[in-house]
């Protein structure tokens, strides 16, 4: 079960990014469309698969409020450039860790 909590957090994470940067999800739709699918291939009920979704939303957007440095410095990256790779990505994130 900790996989799969982890997975909808991880899944929905670019939902709350959205929702948190730009005060809307409209992208997000096909993030929450893709773990609907998939939990709903694997036997979920519907109202599982949305307290899922929903769940893992909200618990992305808590750590994104709680780890905001980080956030702040992964956007500042990707407006200076829309291709930034995951190495480059995970370097902007830890910022003043390396």
């Amino acid at each position: 079960r900790d996989a799969l909590d982890r997975y909808c957090v991880v899944l929905m994470a670019g939902v709350a990014a959205e929702a948190e940067g730009l005060g809307g999800a409209d992208g997000g739709l096909a993030d929450e469309r893709a773990l609907r699918t998939l939990l709903g291939r694997a036997g979920f009920a519907e109202p599982d698969v949305r307290a899922a979704a929903v769940w893992g939303a909200a618990n992305a957007a808590l750590l994104l409020r709680e780890h905001h440095a980080a956030f702040d410095r992964l956007r500042a990256a990707f407006d200076a450039d829309e291709r930034v790779g995951v190495a480059a990505a995970v370097q902007a994130m830890e910022g003043p860790l390396n």
